[in-house]
């Protein structure tokens, strides 16, 4: 779905793998296996969707952090680019 809007960028492979298992939490080694990304690419991508709330960091243990994806504010985020192609 967001390789379609965005483009083939890290992102949309990331919340495209997320969008599959919405109430899954995933570590980054499984982000890497299902998009085909490499771990630092992966893991700073995954910093920036935290950062901008759209990826949750659901728990973590002493090994590893299990993310899931923010469907609230993901859909407000997809409003917000709705409106933007609408004003033009």
């Amino acid at each position: 779905m967001f390789k379609n809007i965005m483009g083939d960028i890290p992102e949309s492979r990331i919340l495209d793998f997320l969008l599959l298992r919405p109430h899954t939490s995933h570590t980054i080694a499984r982000i890497v296996e299902g998009t085909k990304l490499n771990f630092r690419t992966a893991k700073k991508r995954m910093d920036y969707l935290v950062g901008i709330g759209i990826v949750e960091v659901a728990h973590e243990d002493k090994k590893s952090k299990y993310y899931v994806i923010n469907m609230d504010r993901l859909v407000g985020e997809i409003e917000k680019m709705a409106d933007l192609w609408r004003k033009y």
